[in-house]
């Protein structure tokens, strides 16, 4: 889960090696004006990854690790 609000244009995660492995534009009517955004990492291999929430006026970074 990804927290948004009505500021959230984009979502990207990046390997470790720096590939982008998801990326989504945030449509300001497809989410509440706060709340949380899921992404599936299912698909995702074991390892440690790195999101980027971009907003209107900032860009907020995050880590996590799938095991």
């Amino acid at each position: 889960n990804i927290p948004v609000n009505e500021n959230t244009e984009r979502i990207e995660i990046y390997s470790v090696s720096g590939s982008v492995v998801y990326s989504t534009v945030i449509a300001k009517q497809c989410h509440p004006q706060e709340g949380n955004y899921l992404i599936d990492i299912s698909q995702l291999p074991v390892g440690t990854y790195f999101v980027k929430v971009y907003q209107t006026n900032s860009i907020i970074d995050y880590k996590f690790i799938k095991e």
